[in-house]
């Protein structure tokens, strides 16, 4: 029984894999993704990098585009909120809508996102019911729930950029997709809070399989407790793409079939 539970799991393992490398991405256009469009008109003013977005809550007036300094992520521009004092009131969100012209299928949104309170040196999971969140939901789900499949919680202090990823099932033929970023209606608000987001990216797989989905994005099977035949590592470094990096500098790789942060 054990030799055939093992054959079982193997064989599932390799349908998996095999469904992966099936797997053809089709980025799906946001609007501004990375900030870089700006309305000259309003100058400095909140809005001026916020083309294509909308911003809601009682702090959406706390939005500020800001340049980078040192940044692995394309782009010039990002958008943040950092408060003093009082709080980042619940309700405050950045988000968009978009028209993505597919049919039903798995949808995967990543965004480079910072959730944090007092300069960066507070902890919010030791507050009672303080997060913030980023979420993506299709015409059949609601955007404010938190507890949705569409809804990643952010609840731990971020001192650096971290990317977020969302794998989204939609069973809506052509779905008008929500977007979004922020402090939900659900949380207690972030006191002294700091957020920040950069980097949207959307992408659509044409298929129900989400755990191939996974498996294509992990590059492994995702599966615990089976046994893979060793591989001949080749140590080099590729980006998201699967182009080979010859020197990597801060950012998200794949190295070694595996996902992997580098920061320097």
């Amino acid at each position: 029984m054990k030799n055939f539970t093992s054959l079982f799991v193997a064989a599932f393992a390799f349908a998996l894999s095999a469904n992966a490398q099936g797997l053809v991405p089709e980025d799906i256009e946001i609007a501004n993704p990375s900030f870089e469009l700006a309305n000259e008109a309003l100058g400095d003013d909140v809005k001026a990098h916020l083309v294509g977005w909308e911003v809601d809550g009682p702090n959406k007036n706390d939005w500020a585009p800001r340049a980078h300094t040192n940044s692995a992520f394309e782009g010039d521009w990002y958008v943040r909120m950092v408060l003093s004092s009082g709080n980042i009131e619940p309700g405050t969100r950045i988000r968009q809508y978009v028209e993505t012209g597919k049919g039903p299928g798995v949808y995967v949104l990543t965004a480079a996102c910072n959730v944090s309170r007092n300069a960066w040196r507070g902890n919010i999971d030791a507050l009672d019911n303080v997060f913030g969140g980023l979420w993506i939901v299709d015409n059949d789900d609601a955007p404010e729930d938190v507890e949705g499949r569409g809804f990643c919680k952010i609840g731990e202090c971020l001192g650096d950029w971290k990317p977020q990823t969302i794998v989204y099932k939609s069973e809506v033929d052509q779905p008008f997709l929500e977007i979004g970023f922020g402090i939900p209606s659900a949380s207690n608000g972030n006191p002294k809070g700091i957020l920040q987001c950069d980097a949207f990216k959307l992408q659509y797989f044409n298929t129900d399989d989400v755990e191939a989905v996974k498996a294509y994005l992990n590059g492994e099977s995702g599966i615990d407790d089976i046994y893979v035949a060793p591989e001949v590592k080749d140590n080099k470094y590729y980006n998201l793409q699967g182009m080979e990096v010859a020197e990597p500098t801060t950012g998200l790789y794949i190295h070694n079939g595996k996902k992997v942060f580098i920061k320097k």
